[in-house]
């Protein structure tokens, strides 16, 4: 088992916050679906169940005006696109007078900034270690580094899916309670990447040393 770092260990108070959050908001709705709902939300397979069902947490398609990237740094850079469209679209949600969804709004922007720092991170270590290994290059970047950054543009597209989601349920006043836990469930989908960059940031970090 890998150690539990700084960074992950942020990760992990953050999504269990925000967990506890759409808990809260659920339970002022509606006690009962609140308990039903904390035993599922409280495991990640049972956030990623009721995020399908609410589908506020189903991946977008890809973009039709934007080929889909194939290297690892295009897919990096591709992920922080969408976080920073993720950002735009809860900067422009109107949260006065609604503490709930204040707090909401607030939340996911941090993690968001969170992982935009990660990626970030990930990105510099992967042209580090890159830049030492010489004819494994090839090797490195379709076996190592392609699969983990595609994990990271599947996840962050779906983030925007649920930002949009979260949006769409405060203009319409209906719908924020499905919005709030497909939030969770996202964040939640998050953590085995972090735990995936891991070694990637360490040997990045090694190698930049030598």
């Amino acid at each position: 088992m890998l150690p539990q770092t700084p960074q992950m260990l942020s990760f992990s108070l953050t999504i269990a916050e925000k967990i506890r959050s759409a808990a809260v908001i659920s339970n002022r709705r509606n006690a009962c679906h609140v308990r039903l709902w904390r035993v599922g939300v409280g495991l990640a397979g049972g956030a990623v169940v009721a995020a399908a069902m609410f589908g506020a947490a189903a991946a977008p398609a890809a973009r039709a005006d934007s080929p889909t990237p194939t290297d690892p740094i295009s897919l990096l850079d591709s992920a922080q696109t969408e976080l920073t469209d993720a950002n735009q679209v809860l900067s422009q949600i109107p949260t006065q007078g609604n503490l709930d969804l204040a707090t909401a709004v607030a939340q996911q922007t941090g993690f968001q900034d969170m992982l935009l720092q990660n990626l970030g991170h990930v990105e510099s270590a992967e042209s580090v270690i890159l830049s030492h290994a010489g004819s494994f290059s090839t090797l490195i970047d379709q076996f190592w580094f392609t699969p983990v950054d595609q994990g990271w543009l599947n996840e962050t597209e779906t983030v925007l899916a649920a930002d949009q989601a979260l949006a769409a349920a405060a203009a319409s006043g209906s719908g924020l309670e499905a919005a709030d836990f497909g939030e969770a469930a996202a964040a939640i989908q998050s953590l085995p990447l972090v735990f995936n960059d891991f070694p990637i940031e360490e040997l990045g970090v090694f190698l930049s040393q030598l």
